[in-house]
C-alpha cells in the first residue's frame, strides 16, 4: 500500500526452520523486523549510529522448554532471515552501519549430556553469524550411534545462508545402527532501500550488509505530503 506515495506495508525477515527434539518442535529464531522511515527533511545517521534488522539464531534441545525433549536427541532450529528498512526522505546522509543478516542455525543434539548449542544472532557487522556447535556423539542399546551436525552459519556480504553442514563424526559400517540428527540452516539476507527526492545520499562512509546490488537499493521517492 502506499499513502501519500509512501510505502507503507513491509515484509519482515522469515523465521527460521523448527527442529525436533521427540514430540516437541523447536522454534527456529525469529525473522529480523519491517521498518520505515519517513521524513521531508534531511535524515542522518552518525558515524555512531546502527539499525539492526538481523535475524535471530536457531534453538537447539537445552532451549526447547520441555522437560520430556532433555534426554532426547534432536535436530537444531534454522535462523532467522534478516528483516527490511526502507527509508525515504529529501536528503539521506549515512556515516554508521545498516545490518539485515540472518542468524545462524543451531546445533544438532544427542543422548550425551552435552547439547547442540544455539546458532548466533545475525551480526552488527558484515561477517556471518556463526552456526552452534553439534553435540558429542553417542550410544545406546535401542538406537546404536547417534551422531549430530552442527548448524549453518547465517548470511551476511562474507557468507551466504545455507543448508546446514553433514557430520562429520564417522558412522559405523552398519548404518542401521546410526541416527544422525543435522544442524539448522542459516537464515538468509535482508533487504535495504533507500529513496531521496534526487534519487541520490550520502553513504561513502557507511557500513552495510546486505550491500549486493539486488539487495541495497538506491533510487527517487516520489514527491509527497504528509498528512
Amino acid at each position: 500500500m502506499t499513502r501519500g506515495g509512501v510505502s507503507s506495508s513491509l515484509v519482515g525477515g522469515g523465521a527460521g526452520a523448527v527442529g525436533y527434539c521427540g514430540h516437541w518442535g523447536i522454534r527456529g529464531g525469529g525473522g529480523g523486523g519491517g521498518l520505515l522511515l519517513v521524513t521531508q527533511q534531511r535524515l542522518a545517521i552518525g558515524a555512531t549510529g546502527e539499525i539492526d534488522l538481523g535475524g535471530a539464531g536457531g534453538r537447539t534441545r537445552a532451549e526447547a522448554n520441555e522437560a520430556d525433549c532433555s534426554s532426547k536427541a534432536g535436530s537444531g532450529a534454522g535462523g532467522g532471515g534478516g528483516g527490511t528498512l526502507v527509508i525515504e526522505a529529501s536528503t539521506v546522509a549515512i556515516a554508521g552501519g545498516v545490518f539485515a543478516n540472518g542468524g545462524g542455525g543451531g546445533g544438532g543434539a544427542t543422548l550425551s549430556a552435552t547439547t547442540g548449542e544455539a546458532g548466533a544472532d545475525g551480526t552488527r557487522t558484515t561477517a556471518a553469524a556463526e552456526g552452534g556447535a553439534a553435540a558429542t556423539s553417542s550410544s545406546s542399546a535401542t538406537w546404536g550411534k547417534i551422531t549430530a551436525g552442527p548448524g549453518a552459519a547465517g548470511a551476511a556480504n562474507t557468507g551466504s545462508g545455507a543448508s546446514a553442514p553433514e557430520s562429520t563424526v564417522s558412522e559405523p559400517a552398519d548404518l542401521s545402527t546410526c541416527s544422525t540428527y543435522g544442524g539448522g540452516g542459516g537464515g538468509g539476507l535482508g533487504r535495504i532501500v533507500i529513496r531521496t527526492v534526487s534519487g541520490e545520499a550520502e553513504m561513502d562512509d557507511a557500513t552495510f550488509s546486505p550491500s549486493g546490488d539486488e539487495l541495497l537499493t538506491l533510487g527517487k521517492a516520489k514527491t509527497f505530503t504528509l498528512e
